[in-house]
């Protein structure tokens, strides 16, 4: 403790004197400081180690009495009491001393444990000094180290600082021009004003003026046309049919009976047209059994698309050419394609994009019936069995190859599967009757020569199939299973497979369309399809304005 006591401590924090900085930089100064404390304080331990060294050699000596003093003195004594004379006194010789071998061992041993204590405390001494010059040294380097980098980062944050300052500054003069020339121009500023830090911007979402209540321009809702259903009334038929009969099949009886509720005076007048409001249940009857056509069993779907008419009529070509769009888009060559890439596709209609917008902002906006069509049709035949609205292209464009003449559907739908333009020879008298229909009747004279070589295109029996059940064929058996001379499928690729057999040729070849459309087997099912029958509802509604109520049907 007294040690500790003695040995002198320094504030962290340089005592500066008014020299010291033309000497040595502060830092440098105390850190000499300490260093020339330390050497004293390593050469006051070494002299207190030598002293305590020597005052224990003191300690150690031994105390002599003389004995030649004490006999002297009893000789005198012994004769002042006898009387005798004394004799002159002869100094005596120093007495001999006779000193132990032991002893002189050990004072040897002494003074050589002496001279290498006092040896070995020199050595330790000068390896202490050594150790205080390389840790001042290092301490010195280090110093210097920091003090160059206190430097750069002062250099660096007054380039920063000025940079932000400048930047501040330009940031303020961008908005006293922004204001300045608002004023100059008598402009109302509508929009907020936004200087944070060094940035200066003008926020486009945020208003600071009132804007403008400008008039919307509404659209025109589509008007009904004599028996003409509404896209809007088409929509509501197909979520009523979809809930009804998910598959697409529904019995005649029960789409007679959902006629009966929408035609009476006790729904909405808006679920129909007004023509359809004004007929009778009879006629509802009879209308449902024209589209039956004998079969207990119908597919709404074809019902809907016949009460959408007016609607573009497609050509093969077309039909081919929107095919190969659709598998254009379709990359996964699923067969199914969802919402979004059914927009992407044109169909052999196209709509108006961008219909003409009126000059009066008071008036609306024209409807576009074609474009609000399209997006029925995907409503129509999309399959609402996976969580997703997916669209089978290929089923949907078989349904717009139906024809007034069966014949002509069944041909249209086959060479749409095959992929190539067929033509079906019989041709029959309403063909050339139904107003509605533009391009029902048979090709142009100038198509028919292109596309003369297609009748030699090669059909299989899986063809036919398909075309048969319409691509689905759990809605074929069904629809057979209700006709009176039903057959299943195994049925007719039996009796397919026979008449290919007939005319030459195995199960897995293919024959020419005009080959096999010669057969009476094959003439009696083309022209037998009723599922590529087109029903012109509005030509029966015409047929009922002009003729007796109780036979329109005819």
């Amino acid at each position: 403790m007294e040690d500790k006591k003695k040995i002198k401590s320094f504030p962290l924090v340089s005592c500066r004197s008014p020299t010291s900085e033309l000497l040595h930089h502060p830092d440098e100064k105390l850190l000499q400081e300490f260093f020339q404390n330390a050497l004293t304080a390593v050469r006051n331990m070494v002299l207190a180690e030598t002293q305590r060294e020597e005052e224990g050699d003191e300690e150690q000596k031994p105390i002599e009495t003389p004995q030649t003093s004490n006999s002297a003195t009893d000789r005198k004594k012994a004769g002042k009491k006898k009387g005798a004379p004394t004799p002159p006194q002869v100094p005596s010789p120093l007495p001999t001393v006779v000193q132990n071998p032991e002893e002189v061992k050990r004072k040897a041993e002494r003074k050589r444990i002496k001279l290498e204590f006092t040896s070995a405390l020199k050595r330790e001494e000068h390896a202490v000094k050594l150790r205080l010059d390389l840790v001042k040294a290092h301490a010195l380097r280090n110093v210097s180290s920091l003090q160059l980098r206190a430097e750069q980062v002062y250099r660096n944050m007054e380039e920063w600082l000025g940079a932000r300052f400048l930047s501040e500054i330009n940031s303020i003069d961008q908005l006293t021009e922004f204001v300045r020339k608002h004023i100059e121009n008598a402009v109302q500023i509508h929009h907020e004003l936004v200087l944070q830090s060094a940035d200066f911007c003008v926020d486009g979402d945020t208003r600071v003026v009132t804007s403008p209540v400008s008039a919307t321009r509404r659209s025109l809702l589509e008007q009904p046309r004599n028996s003409t259903l509404t896209v809007q009334q088409l929509h509501v038929l197909c979520a009523q049919m979809s809930k009804s009969a998910p598959t697409g099949l529904l019995c005649s009886n029960e789409l007679t009976e959902n006629l009966h509720e929408l035609t009476s005076p006790h729904m909405g007048s808006d679920v129909l047209s007004e023509p359809w409001m004004h007929i009778t249940p009879s006629q509802v009857d009879e209308l449902v059994c024209v589209l039956a056509l004998d079969s207990e069993m119908l597919d709404w779907r074809q019902f809907l698309l016949s009460a959408a008419l007016p609607w573009p009529f497609p050509s093969q070509i077309e039909l081919l050419k929107t095919l190969q769009r659709f598998r254009a888009v379709d990359t996964t060559r699923t067969g199914l394609i969802t919402q979004e890439q059914y927009t992407q596709v044109e169909l052999w209609f196209s709509s108006e994009r961008d219909p003409p917008v009126p000059d009066d902002p008071t008036e609306p906006l024209l409807y576009d019936r074609l474009a609000n069509l399209k997006k029925f049709f995907f409503s129509l035949f999309a399959s609402s069995h996976t969580s997703r609205l997916m669209l089978d292209y290929l089923n949907m464009l078989l349904y717009f190859c139906c024809h007034p003449e069966p014949a002509q559907g069944f041909t249209r739908a086959l060479g749409l599967v095959i992929g190539h333009t067929l033509h079906y020879k019989h041709t029959g008298p309403l063909t050339q009757s139904v107003p509605y229909l533009e391009g029902a009747g048979v090709e142009a004279d100038g198509e028919l020569e292109r596309e003369e070589e297609s009748d030699e295109v090669g059909v299989s029996v899986d063809d036919v199939l398909r075309v048969l059940s319409r691509g689905d064929d759990h809605v074929s058996s069904y629809l057979n299973r209700f006709q009176p001379n039903r057959r299943s499928r195994d049925e007719f690729r039996e009796e397919l497979l026979k008449v290919f057999k007939e005319l030459g040729f195995k199960d897995e070849e293919r024959i020419a369309f005009s080959t096999l459309s010669q057969h009476p087997f094959l003439q009696d099912l083309i022209e037998g399809s009723s599922q590529y029958l087109l029903h012109d509802i509005h030509r029966i509604f015409q047929t009922k304005q002009t003729e007796d109520p109780q036979s329109f049907s005819t």
